[in-house]
């Protein structure tokens, strides 16, 4: 679930906004209502806010300071801003001083459409978390991240933990998968994977790769990437 911020002077619409998302999404979770960018800094410190719904014409600390101040302070960065605004000069500064900002609606605008697109949002940080925690459980190993193999593999892991039956043919599927992301051909993906999984075997310790495939000295790149896949939906609830 996402934890979303609005901030806008126009507390009407920041109530219409809020009822709205309130009524029509369940992955949204409307953490508080500013008047201003110096209510919405004093939300940052205290919580954890994925994205904010920011106006840019506000009183005391307006939309374009806000996102320079969130863009200079390291803790902020992570969080998201999409500008809710009708103020046409100030939407150009955002361009003309290279702002960061994730999308632009300007009012009036679709609520449906705002909702749409923050779903986007939600699908590429659960995506990232994905990717993550795979790469976090592969640091088990003894593996060189730096190959093309690694990429090869972890992208692999991520395809069958979103499409399990993908498992089933490596090379017809899984492997044509990411042969069609990385602009290769399968052979090529297949032969890396391999190599990577052989290297694996050969340098990791012997007590670390039979935790992971239950005494097995040599798992073939099928099960070793289900039993990959296996420990990270059922340790982290994916």
């Amino acid at each position: 679930m996402l934890n979303i911020l609005i901030v806008d002077d126009n507390k009407a619409l920041d109530i219409q906004l809020y009822n709205y998302i309130k009524n029509n999404s369940n992955n949204i979770n409307i953490i508080g209502l500013a008047t201003n960018g110096k209510e919405a800094l004093d939300f940052l410190k205290s919580r954890k806010i994925d994205i904010i719904l920011l106006d840019l014409e506000m009183p005391e600390i307006n939309g374009l300071e806000l996102i320079k101040s969130i863009q200079e302070t390291k803790k902020f960065r992570q969080t998201k801003i999409i500008v809710i605004s009708s103020h046409i000069r100030l939407i150009n500064e955002i361009y003309s001083k290279e702002c960061i900002v994730e999308h632009i609606f300007i009012k009036p605008f679709d609520f449906s459409t705002l909702i749409q697109y923050i779903n986007t949002i939600e699908i590429e940080n659960m995506d990232i978390d994905i990717y993550n925690r795979i790469e976090k459980l592969l640091s088990n190993f003894d593996i060189n991240t730096n190959t093309i193999g690694y990429n090869y593999l972890v992208d692999s892991i991520f395809l069958a933990i979103k499409e399990p039956s993908l498992l089933e043919k490596l090379n017809k599927s899984l492997y044509l998968e990411v042969s069609r992301k990385h602009n290769v051909s399968s052979n090529k993906v297949k032969w890396n994977i391999e190599k990577i999984i052989r290297s694996i075997i050969r340098y990791t310790n012997l007590s670390v790769i039979h935790r992971f495939f239950q005494y097995t000295n040599n798992p073939s790149p099928k099960v070793f990437i289900r039993e990959i896949v296996r420990e990270i939906l059922t340790k982290n609830e994916i």
